[in-house]
């Protein structure tokens, strides 16, 4: 059983989601909020991303196709 590695977020509080361990600190700043990295930080990342990646990056990329700071989307855990 794998340990969760972040015992700070509880689950409770609404979070920010990101692909990229860069984009974290500027999203602290802009959101104010606790940032997660979707691809390794999750208790369930690795069930998250085989039922919901695709999707998530397709979107991303439609949103974001010149200039991407690689949010995908607000997160509760």
């Amino acid at each position: 059983m794998e340990a969760r590695q972040f015992p700070n977020l509880t689950g409770a509080e609404p979070s920010i989601g990101c692909f990229k361990d860069v984009d974290k600190g500027t999203l602290k700043v802009i959101t104010g909020l606790p940032v997660i990295n979707f691809t390794m930080e999750t208790t369930h990342h690795k069930k998250f991303w085989s039922t919901y990646g695709k999707e998530i990056k397709e979107i991303d990329e439609l949103q974001y196709p010149t200039e991407r700071l690689g949010v995908v989307a607000d997160y509760m855990e």
